[in-house]
């Protein structure tokens, strides 16, 4: 871990104000289902002209939970 004195090589590309954020008390999949709940439509990712929605990414991740959750993983587990 690099202390406070010594930048990443990435840092010149950003703004000091673009390290004063906030971050969620919460888990990624609750802020993605919280910040997209009003354009779920709307495409998540777009790759070589295919399009995913929220609505659809998100599903995959529940079928996705659930079958490691079939598989013995738990919460707390490391997966890799």
């Amino acid at each position: 871990m690099k202390d406070k004195k010594e930048k990443f090589l990435w840092e010149h590309f950003y703004k000091k104000k673009d390290f004063d954020i906030k971050i969620p008390n919460m888990s990624l999949y609750e802020y993605m289902v919280q910040e997209t709940k009003d354009f779920k439509k709307n495409a998540a990712i777009s790759y070589f002209g295919k399009k995913i929605t929220y609505e659809l990414f998100l599903e995959y991740i529940d079928r996705c939970a659930k079958s490691l959750k079939s598989l013995g993983v738990r919460e707390g587990d490391v997966v890799s």
